[in-house]
């Protein structure tokens, strides 16, 4: 705290010198946080005593400016129980990607949690921008009520084997066949931690399938989340075949899209094992109660089968 205040008392003689200079002088909060983020050590060695009404600023400060070592530790600092982060990766980047997983890491890792670090909820969705505006001007707020009502209860979870489990949501995750480096490294970082985070995803899209085992991806995410799920070109019915176990666990699911599914290529035509794929994927069916929509785009098999479907 001694810091703080010598700091104080410096920025105010240096807001005095150059108020004049400017039509909007920075406050001296805001030259408090520039002082700060100049000097990574001393940021970082300050986040147990800066005051809570001050990390989300700093936060986006050092987002905004691209400096993972900080951004990592203020993720396992962090005094709230949601980091809305999504709001503020309009172009996400691999490294920034990374000192955010690694300051969950951090976190989950002490078995001992500060009474003061809260954070439960990793919120990749866009939303949320108002959390971040507000902070700007209403440094008194202590987070915004839509950022933790509404995930609370998703990321309280019990202690398991001395880490702290941890929840993350997200808008979409979309499969490509050849998927970009930050969905590769976010999927194996998921992958390696299954049995201490939930990964909540809205809506699932898979393009390609080669490249993957779907399955293998849908491991990584709890299946009652989704709410949306999209198959696009590239995949055959067998194919589609192997998701019906996984389909079927899909309780919340409300829209099913499929594109383009294909005749198996480079396969002899079988038609009593198509048969048997169509079964096993559309006896998955019943079991979704809430679906609301399905949309079956240039299906080939559905041939003769449509009855069925509908059915």
């Amino acid at each position: 705290m001694k810091y703080f205040l010598s700091l104080a008392i410096s920025l105010a003689s240096a807001y005095l010198k150059v108020m004049m200079s400017f039509r909007d002088p920075p406050t001296l909060q805001q030259l408090a946080r520039r002082s700060l983020l100049k000097d990574e050590d001393l940021a970082i060695s300050t986040l147990e005593d800066l005051p809570m009404e001050l990390f989300p600023p700093l936060f986006k400060d050092a987002f905004t400016s691209k400096q993972p070592n900080i951004l990592r530790k203020m993720v396992a600092a962090w005094p709230f129980p949601c980091l809305p982060v999504g709001a503020l990766m309009e172009s996400p980047d691999l490294e920034t990607l990374k000192a955010l997983l690694d300051g969950l890491d951090l976190l989950m890792a002490q078995k001992d949690q500060p009474r003061r670090r809260k954070l439960q909820v990793l919120d990749f969705r866009n939303a949320h921008h108002d959390f971040w505006y507000g902070w700007a001007g209403r440094q008194h707020i202590i987070c915004s009520p839509d950022v933790t009502d509404h995930n609370q209860a998703v990321g309280n979870h019990p202690i398991l084997g001395g880490k702290q489990t941890m929840t993350i949501l997200m808008n979409c995750f979309h499969m490509s066949h050849c998927p970009s480096k930050q969905v590769k490294y976010f999927y194996q970082w998921a992958k390696q931690r299954k049995e201490v985070i939930q990964v909540i995803c809205q809506k699932l899209e898979f393009g390609e399938f080669p490249a993957y085992d779907p399955l293998d991806i849908l491991e990584v995410f709890d299946t009652g989340s989704i709410q949306e799920l999209e198959i696009n070109t590239g995949c055959d019915i067998r194919t589609l075949a192997l998701l019906a176990p996984v389909l079927g666990q899909m309780k919340n699911l409300q829209t099913l899209i499929f594109n383009e599914i294909d005749v198996p290529v480079n396969l002899p035509q079988d038609q009593e094992r198509e048969a048997c794929c169509f079964t096993e994927i559309f006896s998955q069916f019943s079991k979704l109660n809430k679906l609301q929509h399905l949309y079956l785009n240039e299906v080939f098999f559905l041939n003769g089968h449509l009855d069925q479907v509908l059915r």
